[in-house]
């Protein structure tokens, strides 16, 4: 038999945007539902920083005190081809403005 769930607001997608608007309604108390096109998440990780522009975006929900420990600053990042060879070096220093 299937499971019946309820919900206030199905969002479709848990992309950047679907998981903001999940976790923007669920701050105001809707009950929130988010379906995913696949079953389990990506091997690689999508999003390395965060900007200014995507911190602003996110204070409404004061998720700096959330992650604040979490970030770092002065990092380096090596992109890599499908064969391992260094395509691209990038050298993050500190800065107000970006944090991973």
């Amino acid at each position: 038999m299937a499971r019946q769930l309820e919900a206030d607001i199905i969002i479709k997608g848990a992309g950047p945007v679907g998981l903001s608007m999940a976790n923007l309604l669920g701050v105001y108390d809707n009950r929130t539902l988010v379906l995913k096109q696949n079953a389990t998440t990506v091997e690689e990780p999508r999003a390395i920083a965060l900007v200014l522009r995507t911190a602003a975006h996110c204070n409404p929900w004061d998720s700096k005190k959330i992650t604040s420990a979490e970030m770092i600053q002065g990092f380096e990042l090596d992109y890599l081809n499908a064969k391992g060879r260094t395509i691209m070096d990038v050298e993050v220093g500190e800065s107000p403005y970006v944090q991973s």
